[in-house]
């Protein structure tokens, strides 16, 4: 149960929370060489929003495209796939997204 100034904002079993709030990201690592052919894909091929950290995507995905889609179309435009899955975001992540502001850890 994720608790705000007295309010419950969230409750039920903890994976099952993370699933339900990453149920719409992924995540990719790649090398940084192969920055620019990511951005080009996810942005032009499938008009994607993403935010990068590092090598790290964390992409938005819609209801028009599969997870398979998009890492396919990646393998044929970079060199290596590091890792690529569906985002499981921190405690912390789905506070600061509930509340919508800071979390003071």
């Amino acid at each position: 149960t994720l608790i705000d100034q007295g309010n419950i904002i969230i409750s039920g079993d903890l994976e099952e929370i993370k699933k339900k709030e990453g149920e719409d990201k992924l995540v990719l690592r790649v090398n940084s060489e192969d920055s620019i052919a990511v951005e080009d894909v996810l942005r032009n091929k499938f008009g994607l929003d993403f935010q990068k950290v590092n090598d790290e995507y964390l992409i938005t995905k819609d209801a028009q495209h599969t997870s398979n889609e998009i890492l396919q179309e990646l393998l044929n435009h970079v060199h290596e796939i590091i890792s690529f899955g569906q985002y499981r975001p921190s405690l912390q992540d789905i506070f600061v997204n509930k509340v919508g502001g800071e979390a003071n850890a």
